[in-house]
């Protein structure tokens, strides 16, 4: 599993609510073709992205440290009875060189109770082919309100970057300090020919409440197809049935390209049951512009009852064609994405009655920056007073729809980031010197510098 496919442009998943994952095997043509984020650390950025709203409906607000390569965001929801924007979620994410931990942490807003609850907290290390090496997953405990790890994968890859081993730990007994379920699975190709690949998994043992049971049988089986290009053209995930000593199909997915090669055209089937027929359930299609850029992307799921496609989000993309995307501080900054320049707006459509409905305008606000992180100016051009200044204690802003604020030394460092209530931010914590503070709102954001006394 790759960085690139595990990171996979979080902007875009937030609006179309899907991701797509990708096997060791998925094309030959694009093995080992992988995101380097170290190349996003080194460029002389110049512009970041902000934020993305949906106007009365859903809103995602970045923050990045002074090199670009962590970001954590706040998701709002849009309140139709109260017509405001309320906090729904937390992200913090921190991407890592090659060997070290990379972090994934959401949080979600429990209103009543009026804090942040634990989601998900994954810890991925990646090698330096950026495939992924193992995986700490976490659970939150609402009781003790802490983070308990819940399961544990190890990865090994064949010199190709194929994945060839998996060690799954789950369900970690507190008392007993061990885990409850533990399997080794082993991948071998045991077809290779010019279009054709299969991996065949073997479970070598298995652990239950730490007494070890020899499997030694091979249970899951993949057939890739290729065509001449090397595209894949079909996954055909397959069970081996002990009781009837059969290979039976459960889940296959299938490809159709353009005459450039780019996949437009993505469905999957899957079978309730092993030995069960294979049935229809989601469809996903794409189509590009001019300029290679992805310009929509539409998810569909097939309905049993009426036995056709029925629509479940659609969203169409306009891009800045003069900016490339890996020119960018923004969550989509990874090549052969098919988002290659800078986004500036997103149609989103919701399916009604049968036919997409008249679509909600997102934007996407972007500001300047330099390498140190420090912003120079904002998308919103309003002028905002900090007072008093010089600072002692407390300052007050004077601006309005602001949800967030960030302080900042002169170097870039963020010293202080929250809420903004009432307008007023304490900084007697501050030691002496002059900071530049950022206020975000739905519009983008703006600066001001201060001085604390």
């Amino acid at each position: 599993m790759s960085k690139k496919n595990y990171f996979v442009l979080l902007s875009i998943i937030f609006l179309n609510g899907i991701a797509y994952s990708q096997s060791a095997f998925h094309s030959r043509k694009a093995r080992n073709q992988h995101s380097d984020l170290s190349q996003l650390r080194t460029e002389a950025v110049k512009v970041k992205l902000d934020s993305i709203v949906l106007p009365n409906k859903t809103k995602e607000v970045f923050y990045y440290n002074s090199t670009g390569d962590s970001i954590s965001y706040y998701g709002y929801n849009w309140n139709i009875a109260n017509n405001k924007w309320e906090k729904d979620r937390l992200v913090i994410r921190k991407s890592a060189p090659a060997g070290f931990p990379n972090i994934d942490i959401e949080y979600q807003w429990n209103a009543k109770k009026s804090i942040w609850v634990g989601s998900y907290y994954d810890v991925m290390i990646f090698n330096s082919m950026d495939l992924m090496t193992s995986i700490e997953s976490y659970d939150w405990d609402s009781t003790g309100n802490i983070w308990k790890i819940r399961m544990t994968n190890t990865y090994g890859y064949d010199a190709f970057g194929n994945e060839n081993y998996l060690r799954y730990q789950s369900n970690f007994n507190d008392t007993l300090k061990t885990w409850e379920y533990v399997t080794e699975t082993f991948s071998r190709l045991v077809l290779n020919s010019s279009n054709k690949v299969k991996v065949q998994y073997d479970s070598t043992i298995g652990s239950f409440n730490g007494t070890t049971y020899p499997i030694g049988k091979s249970f899951s089986s993949v057939y890739y197809t290729y065509d001449a290009a090397g595209n894949l053209l079909k996954q055909d995930r397959q069970s081996y049935k002990f009781k009837d000593q059969k290979w039976y199909s459960t889940f296959i997915q299938t490809y159709n390209y353009d005459s450039k090669n780019r996949e437009i055209i993505n469905i999957r089937s899957s079978s309730d049951t092993l030995g069960g027929d294979l049935i229809d359930n989601s469809k996903y299609a794409k189509n590009y512009d001019a300029n290679g850029n992805i310009s929509e992307h539409a998810n569909y799921y097939w309905d049993k009852l009426t036995k056709k496609w029925v629509g479940s989000s659609r969203d169409l993309y306009y891009y800045d064609n003069n900016i490339v995307a890996n020119s960018l501080w923004a969550i989509y900054n990874y090549k052969n994405s098919g988002y290659n320049n800078k986004i500036t707006t997103i149609n989103e459509y919701d399916w009604v009655n049968g036919a997409w409905a008249s679509p909600v305008l997102g934007t996407l606000y972007y500001s300047d920056v330099i390498p140190s992180g420090i912003e120079l100016y904002a998308t919103n051009t309003k002028t905002i007073k900090v007072f008093p200044n010089p600072a002692i204690d407390m300052i007050e802003v004077s601006a309005e729809g602001i949800n967030e604020y960030r302080i900042q030394d002169l170097s870039g460092k963020t010293i202080q980031q929250s809420t903004l209530t009432q307008n007023k931010i304490l900084v007697a914590d501050l030691i002496q010197g002059t900071y530049i503070l950022s206020l975000y709102s739905s519009n983008g954001v703006q600066t001001s510098k201060f001085v604390k006394q």
